[in-house]
């Protein structure tokens, strides 16, 4: 099928062309799974309607997996350090007991009341792969290296999206329509180029906005509004909202010696919004919610307080330490609710969220600074 134009998706919008919204595993990461994102909870937007916000089972089981795993890293390292604290400070602590009392959940238990929560919240629809994904089907699919499948060796890690997206182009044939899928992924695209039912679109606000164009108006003006530097109330609670956002980050690294990090901060030293395109994602009687991407340069900092283990007094001992620096460029997405009638050129704010994944800075090889005595 020929890729569609704006115009004729505006056009599909309009005449009720559009059954279903769906969303691959990748659209969660970029809201580091966080259900609460802004433009997730716009997909509450469409319960009740004639569209509904739909999920492979492919893709929840992924997003289950990625959070239960992230969960239980982390609660690992708060395990590992109660048991630390435990054996040298000598406090025979039950660590098991603590994490109980700490509040600290199963994390696959947890994982999926989370994903549930979302679902129902919005009141999506779960499904299937027993239905439209058949054997044959994708057996064909595979040995003819047709989308999502291909020629390259790897093409087998390519079976769980011909199992979502068979099954969801099952679910729109059976709803007598199409099914907008919210992905960047190449295969996913390919896939939508060749099916009848499925259509791709590369973002969530993008997707959106078809169906709050009548709003497009406010948008518009506030994008003027920050273009011509009238918008002073933005401006600030934008460099607010990103020295907040910097504040935490996960340091990787390489060392030859176990290390420790502390006087971990991080400073803004630029930003500037991508191609002035603000979607609205949202709306009410009051209110209207815009979505807009900013790319980010950053440099993050940390302090390194290296250890080696004592073999007799199987203690760790330090042994020096180091400062490292590293700049970063990256990208947000902004979305930010305005008053529907506030036509002035410096609109109040009724609400900011950043919206992206977790920031994660490699310092690269960190070693212990001969030069200077470390100030720690």
């Amino acid at each position: 099928m020929p890729t569609f134009t704006q115009a004729e998706l505006e056009e599909l919008v309009d005449q009720n062309g559009i059954v279903g919204l769906t969303l691959d595993t990748t659209e969660f990461f970029h809201v580091g799974y966080n259900y609460e994102a802004p433009s997730f909870k716009a997909l509450g937007q469409f319960a009740s309607t004639g569209i509904i916000a739909i999920f492979s089972e492919v893709v929840l089981n992924e997003v289950h997996a990625d959070v239960r795993d992230d969960i239980e890293k982390k609660s690992e390292l708060v395990r590992s350090s109660l048991n630390q604290v435990s054996k040298v400070a000598r406090l025979g602590m039950d660590v098991k007991q603590l994490m109980t009392d700490l509040g600290i959940p199963d994390a696959s238990g947890r994982s999926k009341e989370l994903l549930d929560a979302f679902i129902n919240k919005i009141e999506g629809e779960r499904v299937v792969v027993d239905e439209g994904a058949t054997a044959r089907k994708l057996h064909d699919l595979y040995f003819a290296a047709e989308p999502p499948f291909s020629k390259k060796a790897e093409k087998k890690s390519e079976f769980p999206d011909a199992m979502a997206l068979l099954s969801l182009e099952h679910w729109a044939e059976q709803h007598g329509g199409y099914v907008l899928a919210v992905s960047a992924d190449g295969d996913w695209k390919r896939f939508g180029a060749s099916s009848n039912h499925i259509i791709c679109i590369p973002q969530l606000a993008a997707a959106l906005s078809l169906f709050n164009r009548s709003d497009a108006v406010v948008a518009g003006r506030l994008s003027a509004n920050l273009l011509a530097d009238t918008a002073a109330q933005l401006r600030q609670r934008i460099d607010s909202l990103l020295d907040s956002t910097v504040e935490s980050f996960e340091i990787e690294a390489n060392a030859p010696y176990y290390y420790e990090t502390e006087d971990e901060y991080a400073t803004i030293d630029s930003w500037a919004v991508d191609d002035y395109q603000f979607d609205v994602i949202d709306s009410d009687d009051d209110s209207v919610t815009i979505a807009f991407t900013v790319t980010v340069n950053a440099t993050f900092r940390a302090g390194f307080t290296f250890e080696v283990r004592d073999s007799i007094d199987k203690d760790y001992i330090t042994i020096g330490g180091t400062q490292a620096a590293k700049e970063e460029t990256f990208s947000l997405q902004i979305v930010v609710s305005v008053g529907r009638d506030d036509d002035g050129p410096d609109p109040d704010i009724l609400n900011i969220e950043a919206e992206g994944p977790s920031i994660a800075v490699n310092f690269g090889y960190v070693d212990v600074d001969y030069g200077d005595e470390p100030d720690f």
